[in-house]
């Protein structure tokens, strides 16, 4: 399997509604499984109310404005991404009410977490994930997924 990583080059600044920051579709022929993912804040804003962040399997594309991260291939050497990366969403995707994982952190830190091998979650053929994000005040956010495919 092709190892993938994508990190978002710029931050963006999450208003108070649950958006998708950083989305991965993958190859209609290939599947692909979540490795890893974060989030990590400016640490600017000193609110107290936790922002929370899921990695959810989306149905639709949602609405995304920002550039693509151009995604880093780590192994092994010679290999392409087959699938496609989108970054800021203004209008959120359509979920099919399935968090594979989530979590609340401060907005001055961050959140990663790697799934134990053979525990990560499946992404079919065509399917979609993306890391959602709600805030109670605005805050800036940088995103990370790393995929097998």
């Amino acid at each position: 399997m092709t190892k993938i990583l994508a990190v978002s080059t710029t931050e963006f600044n999450v208003p108070v509604t649950a958006i998708a920051i950083l989305q991965y579709t993958a190859h209609t022929q290939r599947p692909a499984k979540v490795a890893r993912w974060g989030v990590f804040a400016d640490a600017i804003s000193t609110q107290s109310q936790p922002v929370i962040v899921d990695l959810i399997r989306n149905l639709t594309a949602g609405s995304f404005s920002g550039a693509a991260p151009t995604p880093a291939v780590i192994g092994p050497v010679g290999s392409s991404a087959a699938g496609v990366w989108a970054f800021m969403s203004s209008v959120p995707p359509a979920q099919d009410g399935v968090a594979l994982d989530g979590a609340e952190f401060h907005p001055q830190a961050g959140y990663e977490y790697t799934f134990p091998l053979g525990d990560e979650p499946e992404i079919p053929g065509g399917g979609r994930v993306a890391i959602q994000v709600l805030a109670s005040n605005t805050v800036g956010i940088r995103a990370k997924l790393t995929v097998k495919e």
